[in-house]
């Protein structure tokens, strides 16, 4: 294998809290899946098992990750703000953002299920503004890669039946388990059905940063390796 170059590491480096998957991202993941999978499972026991696991093992996962990450890698200090290292071109990113973010938002307060789209835009707009405030390189483009589906959700013409329908054939949601006629608030159904997929690529975009800090920094945290003695040549 091939040692990474100097310019990735730097890169690494500079947003290590980023790149430490097993502490924000994949837990932040599955609790929003378990949120998720819990709203919208309220009538079946083994979704409601299942969303009670995602979320006790987030907790679980975020202590042990804490001492893990401390002890493989030390402490990084990074080069700079991570999620600031431009401040121009964060300017321009967060204005159209925070533009398109609003307008949705006021339309979100109008219905339910468009309440469900402004989650979604919300998340893919972050997953989206990570990857160009890093500078849009390469080795994130699955930022890039994973909000787009969100923001294509928000588009869709029916994104709940789309994410339901992922979770029937999936196993995860039994038919006809997600009964609201009880009073229950229609905001939280679509709040249910949003956090899957949401939480889904969050989940997706920490596993990947974690790979790819530990395929960079790997080797350099380990013990150096033995180099073989240069033999002397009596004169």
């Amino acid at each position: 294998m091939s040692h990474p170059d100097l310019d990735h590491i730097r890169y690494v480096t500079r947003y290590f809290p980023e790149f430490c998957g097993f502490l924000l991202m994949v837990p932040s993941g599955l609790m929003m899946m378990g949120s998720g999978l819990g709203s919208l499972g309220r009538g079946d026991e083994r979704t409601s098992l299942l969303s009670i696991a995602c979320q006790v093992g987030a907790v679980c996962l975020f202590l042990w990750a804490r001492k893990y990450y401390r002890r493989r890698f030390g402490e990084v200090e990074p080069q700079t703000s991570s999620f600031f290292p431009d401040q121009n071109q964060n300017t321009r990113v967060a204005l159209i953002l925070g533009i398109s973010g609003f307008t949705v938002f006021v339309f979100s307060v109008t219905s339910a299920p468009a309440f469900g789209r402004f989650v979604c835009f919300s998340f893919g707009a972050m997953l989206l503004g990570m990857w160009l405030w890093r500078g849009g390189r390469l080795s994130q483009i699955h930022y890039l890669v994973l909000g787009a589906p969100l923001l294509g959700l928000v588009a869709a013409r029916e994104p709940d039946m789309i994410v339901l329908s992922a979770l029937f054939r999936l196993g995860l949601l039994p038919p006809g388990s997600y009964d609201y006629s009880n009073g229950y608030s229609a905001y939280a159904l679509y709040l249910g059905i949003a956090m899957v997929p949401c939480g889904a690529a969050w989940l997706v975009a920490g596993l990947l940063n974690h790979w790819q800090l530990v395929r960079t920094m790997g080797p350099l945290a380990g013990p150096a390796p033995e180099l073989a003695a240069v033999p002397q040549v009596e004169e």
